[in-house]
């Protein structure tokens, strides 16, 4: 570097001339030094890449928390799950399996109150009519995941009785609720993991409330005749009734049972009764009620003039309810206003009421009736006004929403084989899906518009899907057993358990019967649940 004083060519980097002593640049010493150096260098690199990748950190953070919020908003999860459960020697096996086929299994060790050397034998029959073989399982029913998948509440019968327990699907550990039951129905509120159980053993029939995560159990009624409940919408009360000997009641009480307080009592049977979520409708001495699910007396909605009097239905939006009068062999099906100022009359006289049900925006309704001429399937507005019969004086074996404008059915033909029907509601539009069918089972819809079904068509079990309005019925799978489950997972993909030469196995496949994969195979599954 040359000297602006006296010219001399200095070496670089020095901070001031050789010759004369004068300042060769405007940096101070201390600041040359530090460019000039070769450790200084390389720190100021580290922190600037340390620097960088904290940027890379944050914004990946940032990116995360908002996935994970917009799941939650929309109710899409991540990865849907199944949970499956299995009976080995070693005890009772769980395991969390993703659609791609990874495990988490939990080895549970055998519990005493479980017999896992001396399981029930299911004496039911194959589809191919042989009665010779039988299957050696334990009969889960009922099985429940929580939202947040820790617990897993199941439903096991063993010689005839059941017994309820929940899982930590954590580590595994088991809690038994309840055992020794007859018969068991289980109601659960996926928000606050509150539960319902209704069961019947030798002593009677009960209610009781229980905590999934809290892992208790209150006991409503105990030893009755008869015995239903129902929960509100918010899961803040619940509503039951109660039969001894010739004395019923019903009440209300808050979700942890108490301050129960009785609605009405009657000498008749307590019939089962209707709830939707803000009112509970029941029928007593030939009359039915409505009352409020946050208090209030109840109010008299109709009399059934010697009838039994039973609420079947309510639509979505709350104010209509479906009544149906039974007496002398025959059915009557109303539409009655929610507060009873207005009645309308449905079908009168028929043999019974196989099914009605609303579409998901309330503005129309389905009524599948049997008289002695064979089924009818009845179109209505919301209202109760009559549009059309869809069909009449036949053999029908289905009847399925699959969105506010569009219905499934299966229709006996003249041949004695079923086909399998959807149309819309103005009619313009009927598609046979399929046909040739001995027997259709297993249907299941999704609200994206998937569908698949199985059944049984010349003598061969088959398991069919489709996405409808843009496609034909794509094969899915074959067996000489049975498809015991089907669900419709996101994108149509198609998630299925089949028995088969006494082997249960769960495969997912996508909509169009491609990229079938085995999920779980050559154990006893005996319950499986598809959960987000």
């Amino acid at each position: 570097m040359r000297c602006s004083n006296c010219g001399t060519e200095n070496a670089e980097g020095i901070a001031f001339c050789m010759n004369c002593g004068t300042r060769l640049s405007s940096l101070e010493p201390s600041q040359s030094r530090t460019q000039s150096s070769p450790k200084a260098q390389g720190l100021l690199n580290r922190r600037l890449l340390l620097y960088i990748l904290g940027v890379v950190a944050v914004l990946a953070l940032v990116a995360v928390i908002v996935r994970l919020l917009t799941a939650r908003q929309t109710g899409i999860a991540v990865t849907p799950k199944l949970i499956i459960s299995q009976s080995e020697r070693a005890g009772l096996v769980l395991q969390t399996l993703d659609l791609s086929g990874a495990t988490k299994p939990l080895q549970l060790a055998p519990l005493p109150s479980l017999d896992l050397n001396g399981l029930s034998v299911d004496r039911g029959a194959y589809q191919d009519g042989s009665s010779a073989r039988y299957r050696q399982r334990w009969t889960w029913s009922q099985a429940y995941v929580s939202p947040d998948g820790k617990y897993c509440l199941l439903a096991v019968r063993e010689v005839g009785a059941w017994t309820l327990l929940r899982f930590n699907l954590n580590d595994g550990e088991p809690l038994e609720f309840l055992r020794e039951a007859q018969n068991i129905q289980v109601f659960v509120d996926a928000s606050s993991q509150r539960f319902i159980v209704q069961t019947s053993t030798r002593r009677g029939r009960n209610v009781q409330i229980g905590d999934l995560a809290a892992g208790n159990l209150t006991t409503l009624i105990e030893g009755a005749d008869e015995a239903s409940a129902r929960p509100s919408a918010d899961w803040q009360s619940v509503a039951y009734t109660a039969r001894y000997g010739g004395n019923s009641a019903y009440y209300m009480t808050g979700i942890d049972g108490r301050q129960s307080r009785a609605l009405v009592s009657s000498s008749a049977t307590a019939a089962p009764f209707t709830s939707d979520g803000k009112h509970v409708y029941f029928s007593a001495d030939d009359t039915l009620y409505r009352r409020n699910m946050n208090g209030g007396l109840p109010e008299r909605l109709l009399t059934g003039r010697g009838g039994n009097l039973s609420v079947i239905g309510v639509n979505p939006q709350g104010d209509r309810i479906l009544v149906m009068a039974t007496g002398g062999g025959a059915s009557d099906l109303q539409l009655l206003r929610s507060d009873g100022s207005e009645r309308v009359s449905l079908v009168r006289n028929v043999k019974s009421v196989k099914g009605a049900a609303f579409s998901a925006d309330g503005q129309r309704l389905l009524v599948w009736t049997n008289e002695t001429d064979g089924d009818s399937l009845l179109l209505f507005d919301g209202h109760g006004q009559s549009q059309r019969a869809v069909f009449r004086a036949a053999q029908s074996t289905l009847m399925q929403w699959l969105a506010s404008n569009r219905f499934l059915y299966a229709l006996q033909e003249r041949d004695g084989l079923m086909t399998l029907y959807t149309e819309t509601v103005d009619g313009k539009e009927s598609k046979r899906l399929a046909e040739g069918y001995q027997r259709v089972d297993q249907v299941a819809s999704s609200p994206a518009g998937y569908l698949a079904f199985a059944g049984v068509k010349d003598g061969k079990t088959l398991l069919h899907s489709m996405k409808l309005g843009q496609s034909q019925p794509q094969s899915i799978d074959e067996t000489k057993g049975r498809f015991v489950s089907v669900w419709l997972a996101p994108g149509g993909r198609v998630v299925y358990q089949v028995d088969d030469s006494n082997r249960s196995s769960i495969y997912v496949a996508d909509n169009d019967g491609k990229n079938r994969r085995l999920l779980a195979d050559n154990a006893t599954i005996v319950a499986a649940n598809l959960y987000r």
